[in-house]
Order: structure tokens, then sequence, then C-alpha cells
């Protein structure tokens, strides 16, 4: 059976990244001074704009996936006939696996037979805590994609 790779944007890789290597990945939140942005890899804010803001003192606050957008997201793979390997954010910093496992928990009773996997089967597994960690993880990935897709 077929599978996609996917991430949350919070991997902090570039666009061009995810998309050559047949990574897809779902977008946390950003709040600036109160206006919502999606983390969507400096496309809706430059990130030079979003960092000078900051060092002039804007209000900054981040906001995690919830369960509804993670259903969303996954449907249409799953329509497709794909599995889905999910890899996020610890469970120690952030409730973001949580969102997704509760998703996947509800989309195995519509999709049947279609492993949906946030980390590993139904846990809140997640190998790495830090950032550059989780970038480390994801430079490896394409590289066992490709060995298992052969």
């Amino acid at each position: 059976m077929a599978y996609i790779l996917s991430c949350c944007s919070t991997a902090d890789l570039s666009r061009e990244h995810f998309e050559s290597r047949d990574i897809h990945y779902i977008c946390f939140h950003f709040f600036l001074d109160g206006k919502a942005y999606p983390d969507d890899l400096g496309e809706s804010i430059p990130f030079d704009k979003f960092y000078a803001a900051m060092a002039n003192g804007a209000d900054t606050r981040t906001s995690q996936i919830n369960t509804d957008e993670f259903i969303a997201y996954f449907t249409p793979f799953l329509e497709e006939g794909k599995d889905i390997l999910h890899v996020s954010l610890s469970s120690g910093i952030s409730g973001v696996s949580n969102s997704a496992t509760l998703a996947a928990k509800e989309l195995s009773e519509k999709y049947f037979g279609h492993d949906i996997s946030p980390g590993a089967r139904y846990s809140s597994w997640t190998p790495l805590a830090r950032p550059p960690a989780t970038a480390l993880l994801w430079i490896s990935l394409p590289t066992f994609a490709t060995r298992a897709r052969a």
C-alpha cells in the first residue's frame, strides 16, 4: 500500500526541501500583535519582517494544530488510499501529538485498514524533542522512504 510522509511546519525546513522529498506538512499558527497567521514557512509574513517585529517588542504567541484540522488534513490522503506516517513535536513540549493521535483514532474507524501513524501506531512516540534534532530526522527520512518505496 502507498503511504505519505508528513510533519508539522515546526520542522522548520523550507517548502523546497519538503517538496523535493515528497514530504507533506500541516501548518501551526502564530499570532503577531493579535493578528493570526499560519506558520506557512514565511509566505504570509516573511521571516525578516516577523523577526524585526519581535525585536521591536511585538506580542507573539503560537497555537498548535487542533484535532479537526488534522482530520481535514489527513482525509484527502486516506481517500486516495494512502497510509500516513506523521511525525510531530514531542508531547513533552506541545499537545500537537495528542491532536494528531485523536484525529488518527477517529479516522481509523472510517478508513478501516489504513495505517494513520502519528509517530508510531497511535502512541505518543516522538523521537526528538528539540527543533535541531527534528531537522536532522527529516533530512534522513527521504533516504529511508526511497529505499522503502523501491
